[in-house]
Formats: structure tokens, C-alpha cells, sequence
């Protein structure tokens, strides 16, 4: 994408073109950035850049067929705030004017450029095109002082360097800062912390973790990285039909001796037909019946019972035979483990 998109001829560079008609060369002076935008409709008319102009460096140019090529490069050196950046312009010298703004490209985005304390070394160059002719060859007039040489260059690609290699010294100890010895990383594909500063190594594998308790008094979880616990061990394991639970009692019939309480007088009765005469008749739900007597040197007596009654009996429950222990029915299939859900992860730790 060409962000220089929007090039024009100004205004007073389009009149100073028709003076250069008379076979004088057209002298590039100066070029510029400047910090806004303007519509594209209004850039003709320009005769400074948009918003805060800033100078930048002109390179020496170069002809290629029928065009001049003119390099241009942007620094930060010395630059105190960051700015945005929209505008380039060229200058030119007018034999009637002087100094004049001749041509300018307007970026289609705003490009941010970083103060020197932001980001020491930043450098943009641009290459600009302009159509030659012999009527009106091209002339850029060169400030030394604005030239970048050798011994510069190097100065500020070793500045470049220099700023390199502290980001990295910082991404690796700002790495190593915040993950120290004894640190559990757990990574879901397989990735070498190795490569990013410290030594480590794969932990835990085929485990889970648990959490250290001191006070665990069966000893199992009471130091840090104690391994216990088997996989394949299958002492206790539940499914459908391969369990039992065992019962103790005694053989046999149960006996207890115990009381039902009635708390009132009880009678009973029989109806006429089915007594002894000589009993008391009553009326029972609107039927006859007579009170049944005992005998007792030849009299009867009317039968009740008050309080409570108690006798032995027995209460049936299923055992072994001639033993005192048994088994409740069997369940579970046998075919289950006790293997808690999982997902499995690359582990390390850091050991130095």
C-alpha cells in the first residue's frame, strides 16, 4: 500500500514551474514533515505543511531513465515528544520568492513517531519520484549538515544495537524475575521454558499434585514433592455386582422377653349362641351378647384384663447356619477403577 497516495503540485510550485521553463534547474532546498491533515481538496493551497513542521534530511539523488529519485530520512535524534506525522513537503528556491513549498504528499494514515527517549535509533526512509525533462532538469541542493555520514551512521546503528539488546537482556530477566526456582509451569503443547532463560525440567509426570499439609498425620501429604498412590492398584473398587458388607449376629431363633401394654380393662364376647348360659347379656353395636363366666365352686365370672401382659417370643432374622457372621448380598461388576477425570498437560519446573 502506497501511504503516500494524495502527491501534489502546489499552488506556487505549479508558477514556479512555468519560470523554470527557461531551462534554469529546479532546486530542491529543503524537506519537511508536518503533524496534521488537511482535506485533499485544499492541499494546493499550501504554502507551509499542516500543523508543527519539522525538518528532516535529504539524501543525495539518483536518475533512473527518465526520473529523479530522491531519498529521504526521518530520525528521532533529539526529539523531545513523540509526534503523528501526515505531511511531507519538498521546498524549492523561486529566483522571485525565495524559499517556497513546491510539492507535498499527504500520508493516507497518521504515522506516530517516537521521541528519542521512547525509542532511541528509530529511522524512516522514503524514496520520492519526479519526472525529468531537459526543459527543466532537477537540482537538490544538499545541507552538509543535514547529510548523515559514515561515522554518524554508524554511531546511531550501534545506538539501534545497543537498545536491541537491552530489550532482550530485559524480556529474559524480567522472564526469570517472575518465574523463580521452584516454579511449576504447565503448558497445553509442548513448549521449552528452556528457550526462554533458567534451567528446567519436565515434573511430575503421569501425577496429579496435592497440596503439602504438615499437619497430615497419616504422613501421606507432610513434605513437598512426596510421591504415593498406584494406578493400577485396585484394593477397594466399586461397580455394579462385585461387593459385599458383612453382618454379625447369632444363629438361630432370637428370643426376647418383653411386655404389650393395654392401659384399660378389655372384655370379650361371644355371641348367645356360643355361650355358657348363665352369663350377663349386654348390647354390643346393637346386638346381644353375653359376658362368658369361670367357674369357681359352681359359679361363673366375667373375664377381664387390665395392665399390661408380657411373654417370651421370638422374632426371625436370616444367618448362616450354626454361625455368628454373615455377608449382605453381593454388588458391583468388578470393572471400575478409581481413576478421578483428567486431562493431561506438559509440566516443568525450574531448578536453577
Amino acid at each position: 500500500m502506497n501511504m503516500w497516495e494524495n502527491t501534489v503540485l502546489t499552488d506556487k510550485g505549479t508558477a514556479l514551474q512555468s519560470k523554470l521553463l527557461k531551462g534554469q534547474p529546479l532546486k530542491i532546498t529543503n524537506v519537511k514533515t508536518g503533524g496534521e491533515k488537511v482535506p485533499i481538496v485544499n492541499l494546493r493551497q499550501q504554502t507551509t505543511l499542516a500543523g508543527v513542521e519539522r525538518k528532516i534530511t535529504l539524501q543525495p539523488a539518483r536518475t533512473e531513465d527518465t526520473r529523479t529519485i530522491i531519498p529521504v530520512l526521518l530520525d528521532n535524534i533529539n526529539l523531545k515528544e513523540s509526534y503523528e506525522l501526515w505531511q511531507v513537503g519538498f521546498y524549492a528556491e523561486d529566483p522571485d520568492e525565495g524559499e517556497i513549498l513546491f510539492c507535498l504528499s499527504q500520508s493516507s494514515v497518521g504515522k506516530i513517531i517516537p521521541s528519542e527517549d521512547e525509542n532511541p535509533g528509530f529511522t524512516i526512509t522514503w524514496d520520492f519520484y519526479f519526472n525529468i525533462s531537459n526543459s527543466t532538469p532537477i537540482e537538490v541542493v544538499l545541507n552538509s549538515n543535514g547529510l548523515v555520514n559514515i561515522e554518524q551512521h554508524q554511531i546511531h546503528s550501534n545506538k539501534i544495537n545497543t537498545i536491541t539488546n537491552k530489550l532482550d537482556d530485559l524480556s529474559s530477566n524480567l522472564f526469570l524475575l517472575t518465574h523463580p526456582v521452584g516454579i511449576v509451569l504447565e503448558f497445553g503443547k509442548n513448549v521449552d521454558p528452556n528457550d526462554y532463560g533458567g534451567s528446567w525440567e519436565r515434573f511430575g509426570n503421569g501425577r496429579t499434585t496435592v497440596g503439602v499439609d504438615e499437619s497430615d498425620n497419616s504422613n501421606n501429604f507432610n513434605i513437598v514433592n512426596k510421591k504415593g498412590g498406584n494406578k493400577d492398584l485396585q484394593a477397594h473398587t466399586h461397580g455394579l455386582n462385585n461387593h459385599t458388607h458383612s453382618i454379625n449376629l447369632n444363629s438361630g431363633i432370637q428370643s426376647a422377653g418383653h411386655t404389650h401394654g393395654t392401659g384399660n380393662s378389655t372384655y370379650r364376647y361371644w355371641p348367645i349362641a356360643s355361650v355358657e348360659p348363665g352369663g350377663d347379656s349386654g348390647d354390643v353395636g346393637g346386638a346381644t351378647y353375653k359376658y362368658p363366666r369361670i367357674s369357681s365352686n359352681g359359679s361363673w365370672s366375667r373375664i377381664t384384663s387390665t395392665g399390661t401382659q408380657s411373654a417370651n417370643h421370638t422374632h426371625n432374622i436370616s444367618g448362616t447356619s450354626g454361625g455368628n457372621s454373615g455377608n449382605t448380598s453381593s454388588s458391583g461388576s468388578g470393572d471400575s477403577q478409581n481413576l478421578q477425570p483428567y486431562i493431561t498437560v506438559y509440566r516443568w519446573i525450574r531448578v536453577l
